[in-house]
Order: structure tokens, then C-alpha cells, then sequence
């Protein structure tokens, strides 16, 4: 994986999917629950985002400026 990507990144990206990003953000949620922390969460979903473009037009794109 690219150094430039977050390591918590799952959606186009070989080997994660949405079910896997999912897991990881429960898993995290239950792990702080279970230390007594609080939780915010604020989750934001662009459903068409991808329909306006092809993602591997934008991550060419990306490689180039790194």
C-alpha cells in the first residue's frame, strides 16, 4: 500500500471492502467502550461521489503529486 494513503483506508483497496471497514470501526468503537471512553461519531457517505469520475482516473492523478 502506498505510504500516502491512511492505513485505516478499506474501499478501493485490494484485500478490504465496506464489510471490513465496518468490522475495524466497531472493533474500535468496542475497544474504548470497554476502557470507559466516550465516543463521538459523525459519519458522512457521498453515495454518487464515485458516479461523477473514475477512481482510478483520481488515484493516477494522486501518484503523480507524491
Amino acid at each position: 500500500m502506498n505510504d500516502w494513503l491512511y492505513e485505516g483506508k478499506h474501499g478501493f483497496t485490494y484485500g478490504y471492502s465496506r464489510e471490513s471497514q465496518v468490522i475495524a470501526v466497531f472493533q474500535g468503537i468496542a475497544n474504548h467502550l470497554e476502557k470507559g471512553a466516550g465516543i463521538d461519531v459523525i459519519t458522512i457517505e457521498f453515495p454518487k461521489t464515485f458516479d461523477l469520475f473514475s477512481p482510478h482516473r483520481l488515484l493516477t492523478k494522486l501518484a503523480g503529486w507524491a
